[in-house]
């Protein structure tokens, strides 16, 4: 039944979307990543094994869309081949982010807008296996734990509360290995002062 649900949730049109880049001239050298089946093949297993509760949850009162992109956030000068953790990166937000192009080709209502989780070119391209469903569950629990910062500017302590706090929650959930894996890997390959990551509880929380 709940994968039965899954792969409902990933066949509707208006749940899950995918881009190359090639509209906002910003074409990814691997396209074929972004094809609605690749998608597809690579958020299945990993949503199916979020509990029922949550991902009933993400999908009927968050609304959830995913949208896979290779577009980056603003401001970004850097070169087509490069890649930047906060432009390049996931991230889930209620409504639109105003800062992500990409964000204005999705149609909705502004006056009960959906969460929308976009996976960027490090996760789609470049993530090993583990460190995706990492990334995947780990913007789950945002969208599950409603950190909406709205219209908000919200200062670094208050990002790093929310960010420990998606976490653990992934951790409770018995995520800590996939989680592990996401906050090896972008400590040690994009590690940067304006890069905020989560602090892995200790196994004794």
């Amino acid at each position: 039944m709940f994968a039965g649900d899954v792969d409902a949730f990933l066949g509707d049109p208006a749940r899950l979307l995918a881009d190359d880049g090639s509209d906002l001239d910003y074409p990814s050298d691997k396209p074929h990543l972004y094809t609605l089946p690749a998608v597809r093949e690579r958020l299945r297993p990993v949503l199916g094994l979020l509990p029922a509760a949550v991902f009933e949850c993400l999908v009927k009162e968050r609304k959830l869309v995913i949208l896979a992109s290779a577009s980056p956030c603003e401001p970004w000068k850097g070169s087509p081949g490069d890649v930047d953790p906060i432009a390049h990166g996931s991230y889930s937000a209620r409504g639109r982010y105003l800062h992500d192009p990409v964000m204005f080709r999705l149609e909705f209502s502004a006056l009960d807008p959906p969460w929308v989780m976009k996976l960027g070119r490090i996760d789609v391209e470049l993530a090993p296996p583990d460190v995706f469903a990492g990334v995947l569950i780990h913007e789950c629990m945002h969208v599950y734990l409603d950190h909406n910062y709205g219209p908000l500017n919200p200062d670094r302590a208050a990002i790093q509360q929310r960010e420990d706090e998606a976490l653990r929650c992934a951790c409770e959930l018995g995520f800590r290995p996939q989680t592990a894996a996401y906050v090896r890997y972008y400590s040690e390959r994009f590690a940067r002062p304006d890069l905020i990551i989560g602090r892995l509880p200790s196994n004794s929380s």
